[in-house]
């Protein structure tokens, strides 16, 4: 957190562990030329296998004696996890969760809706006081433009030129098969294939590294290592967009 906080240009104070009343760093928002404009947003952060259960992606915070003073702190409070197992950090709005339990421990699951991998753009809408939703196209495009998912990008460009459309398919589909056949290709029909080679058409093979496939027309082939790697691909994409997308 440290890192991505310092790299971001932001002013990272750590308070020393023998006045940590339940915050743990307080983030300094910085103007362009890198002076402090006095907008502040705290943590408290914890980390290490008992906040998270990987069987059910559950992290938790304990309250404590820290109820009050979050509730009643000037500053936005957030929470932290930091899940080794993952190497991810995910947070949540503390002041937003206290309010809906009266319990002694801030439990949430990693891919609940107000839940947050901690990174660049989380950092920056967290400092603008909420998460900003993005135009769903615009989420897509960031999210597949990234060098790891190049393979589903070629794919969607072989077969699709209108991203608004790829985008509402791909709401209204929670697999990547559905995707497949709403966006109007078939996969992995050999018959259709045979027949598509009988009447002399040409099968083009596109190469990528984790991601090859074969195509013609209307007719999409992806090996079962392939096919996997797009199932996890489409999965990840899918949840992205409606994460952060509007």
């Amino acid at each position: 957190m440290k890192r991505i906080i310092s790299k971001s240009g932001r002013i990272f104070r750590e308070i020393e562990r023998e006045k940590d009343k339940g915050i743990d760093i307080i983030v300094e928002e910085t103007n362009d030329d890198g002076e402090g404009m006095g907008k502040f947003v705290s943590f408290q952060i914890k980390s290490g296998k008992s906040f998270f259960t990987p069987s059910t992606q559950l992290c938790s915070i304990t309250i404590d004696n820290h109820r009050d003073y979050w509730e009643q702190h000037p500053m936005p409070v957030y929470g932290a996890v930091f899940v080794p197992l993952l190497t991810k950090a995910y947070v949540v709005n503390i002041k937003g969760r206290l309010h809906n339990t009266s319990k002694g421990t801030i439990s949430f699951y990693i891919t609940d809706p107000d839940v947050y991998e901690f990174d660049y753009d989380t950092l920056k809408a967290i400092m603008h006081n909420e998460i900003i939703k993005r135009p769903y196209v615009d989420v897509f495009l960031d999210f597949i433009n990234n060098q790891n998912f190049k393979p589903l990008y070629t794919l969607i460009n072989h077969f699709s030129e209108s991203y608004n459309s790829i985008v509402h398919v791909l709401n209204n589909n929670p697999n990547f098969e559905g995707f497949i056949s709403g966006i109007g290709i078939k996969l992995n029909d050999q018959k259709y294939l045979d027949t598509l080679k009988n009447s002399g058409k040409r099968v083009a093979t596109c190469a990528i590294k984790n991601g090859t496939f074969s195509f013609c027309e209307n007719y999409l082939e992806l090996h079962k290592k392939e096919l996997e790697f797009y199932k996890m691909t489409y999965t990840n994409a899918r949840n992205y967009l409606q994460k952060y997308g509007k």
